[in-house]
């Protein structure tokens, strides 16, 4: 730091500063024009009452946040851990905190490494578990483990996040809990293969129900014409305006009565006017 520089004045080294009055030390650790050179000395200080206010600094370089995540008040650790630039180190430090506010944000933290995720992932509190599902850093091998958990709320998130492996989609597809069956067929990940397979595997299981269908035909799964007039004949008016909805309905004479029968005309005549639009376009 050069003399006379920012908020220092006086102070010809960053050595003399740091052996001013705490008052004065925690005003250069709070002003946005002090450099990050001096903000990491400011970290080492001996009072707590200076670092927690370096840890709030957004201009706090990562090597104080480093310093800082290892300091022994929780206040100043909950600071890192929510700072703007906390980096991953400092965040895999914090994972092994021994208070809940603090590695609670970790969990959720888009810069978290995976290790630190992985870590997590055995935590006994369920939001933490939770938030380690949705992470989209969560690594594959804690995301396999988090599907076999007990609360349905943790699979949930397995279901929806990216990093998710295939076969463990397909596990959860056929979950005990609805909701975790639905997440998983909406996975992209799941080609439409894998969702007509699925599709096949919740029939014999028995699970399938009308919102996993409703699920299904969003995803555009291909179905046979009989299994769609199954269905229709199953779940009634609320599934057969999604079939009719649906641009694999395909015109069948078996299906076209059962949605008469419901009184579902409009949307299916809908349909068909647009294939006939679509048709005179093409020519």
């Amino acid at each position: 730091m050069n003399a006379n520089q920012g908020n220092q004045p006086g102070y010809a080294t960053s050595y003399e500063f740091t052996k001013a009055p705490k008052q004065t030390r925690r005003q250069l650790a709070q002003s946005p024009s002090t450099p990050p050179t001096d903000l990491l000395l400011l970290a080492k200080d001996e009072s707590s009452y200076v670092r927690t206010a370096v840890a709030k600094n957004t201009r706090t370089p990562p090597e104080g946040l480093l310093v800082l995540a290892k300091s022994k008040e929780v206040e100043i650790r909950y600071f890192v851990v929510k700072h703007p630039h906390v980096p991953p180190e400092a965040l895999l430090e914090l994972a092994n905190d021994r208070y809940s506010m603090v590695y609670k944000i970790v969990a959720k933290h888009p810069s978290t490494p995976p290790e630190a995720l992985l870590q997590l992932a055995n935590n006994d509190d369920l939001f933490v578990r939770q938030k380690v599902s949705a992470n989209p850093h969560t690594p594959p091998a804690a995301l396999a483990m988090l599907s076999c958990d007990v609360r349905w709320e943790v699979r949930y998130y397995v279901a929806q996040n990216l990093k998710t492996p295939i076969e463990t989609l397909e596990k959860l597809a056929l979950d005990s809990c609805e909701g975790v069956i639905i997440q998983a067929v909406k996975n992209p990940l799941v080609t439409q293969e894998k969702l007509g397979y699925l599709y096949k595997k919740l029939v014999n299981s028995g699970k399938l129900d009308e919102c996993v269908v409703a699920s299904l035909l969003s995803r555009g799964v291909l179905l046979e014409q009989t299994e769609v007039c199954a269905l229709v004949a199953c779940y009634g008016e609320a599934i057969a305006k999604i079939v009719a909805k649906s641009g694999k309905v395909v015109k069948n004479s078996t299906l076209d009565k059962q949605l008469l029968q419901l009184g579902i005309t409009s949307v299916y005549q809908n349909k068909e006017q647009q294939e006939k639009e679509a048709n005179k376009c093409r020519l």
